[in-house]
C-alpha cells in the first residue's frame, strides 16, 4: 500500500543555507485503489502540527511578517518550559485525546517542540512517503539539512507532487486546446496556486493561509478536487 503526505512548511525566510523551519504541518493520508476503479480514497488521516523555536536573528523579517509568526505564536509556550511535546492534531477535543492532552497544557498554551523529537517522528512519517504540497521542493531542500541536523535523513520518494502543475494539467486536459492556455478558464500565466485552486473549485480563503497545517489541508482540498478521493 503507497502512502502519500500532504506536506507544508513555514520558515524565517527562503534561503534554506541562512534559514530555518518553526512550523511542519502535514496530514499523512493511506492510499488505496478499488478493484474496480482507479479513483483513489483517503482513508485513516491523521494530521500533525509541531513548532519549532527558531534562530530570529538570522530571520528575515518579510517571511515572518507573511506566515505571521508572532500572531501565530502568540499563546506557544516559550522554549524551555520543560513541558514541549511533539505537535498531534486530530478530530478529537483536547480533553479527549491523550497525547493533546500532554501537548497543551492547563494554560491551553500549544508548547514549542524539541527539534531532535520533531526530527526522528518526521524522518519516520516520511520514509518512503510520496511528499503532495503546493511547492515540494521548497520543502523538501529545508527538510533536508533540517532532518540532517538532527541525525536523520530526508527518505521520502524521490519525485515529490507539486499540486498546482497537478491541478494545471487537470483544468488543462479537461477544458484545454493544444497550445492554448486561454481555454482553460480564470487562468493566467505564470500559473497562480490560487487561481488553480479557483479554478478546481477550491476557495483558498476557507483556509488558514501561510500556515502549515492550514495549507497543508488546502492541499489536500485540491487533491481531492482532482482525484475524487473522500475524507476519511
Amino acid at each position: 500500500m503507497s502512502r502519500i503526505v500532504f506536506l507544508d512548511l513555514e520558515t524565517t525566510g527562503l534561503d534554506p543555507a541562512r534559514h530555518e523551519v518553526w512550523e511542519i504541518g502535514l496530514i499523512d493520508t493511506s492510499l488505496y485503489s478499488t478493484p474496480r476503479s482507479d479513483i483513489m480514497f483517503m482513508t485513516m488521516s491523521e494530521a500533525h502540527l509541531w513548532r519549532i523555536y527558531p534562530d530570529l536573528a538570522k530571520a528575515d523579517p518579510a517571511a515572518l511578517t507573511k506566515n505571521q509568526f508572532y500572531r501565530v505564536t502568540e499563546n506557544t509556550r516559550t522554549p524551555g518550559d520543560g513541558n514541549v511535546q511533539t505537535g498531534h492534531v486530530c478530530d478529537l477535543a483536547a480533553d479527549a485525546c491523550p497525547q493533546l492532552k500532554h501537548m497543551i497544557g492547563e494554560d491551553r498554551h500549544f508548547h514549542w517542540s524539541p527539534a531532535p523529537v520533531v526530527a526522528e517522528t518526521l524522518a519516520r512519517i516520511l520514509d518512503g512517503a510520496v511528499v503532495v504540497g503546493a511547492n515540494p521542493s521548497f520543502d523538501r531542500d529545508f527538510l533536508r539539512p533540517f532532518l540532517a541536523a538532527n541525525g536523520h535523513a530526508y527518505t521520502a520518494h524521490y519525485r515529490p507532487i507539486c499540486i498546482t502543475a497537478v491541478g494545471f494539467g487537470f483544468l488543462y486536459g479537461r477544458h484545454g486546446r493544444p497550445g492554448d492556455i486561454a481555454a482553460v478558464p480564470d487562468l493566467d500565466w505564470p500559473l497562480s496556486s490560487d487561481q488553480v485552486s479557483r479554478a478546481l473549485g477550491v476557495d483558498p480563503d476557507k483556509y488558514e493561509r501561510h500556515t502549515a497545517l492550514g495549507d497543508a489541508a488546502w492541499v489536500r482540498a485540491q487533491w481531492d478536487a482532482i482525484i475524487g478521493g473522500g475524507h476519511a
